[in-house]
């Protein structure tokens, strides 16, 4: 049904291996990321997710695709307190989302964290206005798959390192898409990539 609904609620709507969705969903104060525990399809066919706490929680061995969103989040205010919309330790598949930051401060998360075995793709989407400590996409570990095509990374600013992409001992491809305005704004980590910074990739 149409309307707003809560992650209580997400949680429950997305039951089933392919779900479309029918409403926008708000993150409540107590309320965090939702892991999933299937192999599942989330079509959010257009509607909105504003979150703080993350949204999904993607373990090894389980295949989410997640598309036709907007990802309205930010990501908590401390090293010891950051989330990541999507957090990704299994295979996450990505397509036609837009993920916007809301929130005027600077946070320590970004939108999508891929870790060790894992497999992330993303393609046609946009990553749009984040200010955060760590990069949009963070890859953390070793032996994953990182694919990106017909996608856009704009005005994004990070402290460490790159405001766009972090990768370390990742295998990447990046095809057709567009960096904008993407930088470091600590005058100390210059040399950490303005938009990507790969490290032994």
């Amino acid at each position: 049904s149409e309307g707003e609904g809560s992650f209580a609620d997400l949680e429950t709507d997305i039951a089933g291996s392919e779900v479309k969705l029918a409403k926008d969903y708000v993150q409540g104060e107590d309320e965090t990321n939702i892991t999933i525990t299937e192999d599942k399809v989330i079509d959010a066919d257009g509607h909105t997710i504003t979150a703080t706490k993350g949204i999904f929680n993607i373990p090894n061995g389980t295949t989410l695709t997640f598309k036709n969103a907007i990802v309205s989040s930010s990501h908590g205010p401390t090293y010891s307190n950051y989330w990541y919309d999507l957090y990704n330790k299994g295979t996450l598949i990505v397509n036609n989302v837009t993920f916007k930051y809301n929130s005027p401060d600077r946070t320590y998360g970004g939108e999508i964290w891929t870790g060790v075995n894992s497999t992330l793709t993303v393609t046609d989407s946009v990553f749009d206005g984040e200010h955060t400590v760590r990069s949009q996409i963070y890859a953390d570990g070793l032996n994953y798959n990182i694919n990106i095509d017909k996608c856009t990374f704009k005005n994004n600013l990070a402290h460490l390192r790159a405001g766009a992409i972090f990768t370390s001992f990742a295998k990447v491809t990046i095809t057709d898409s567009i960096f904008s305005g993407n930088k470091i704004v600590n005058s100390d980590k210059k040399g950490y990539g303005g938009a990507i910074w790969m490290n032994k990739g």
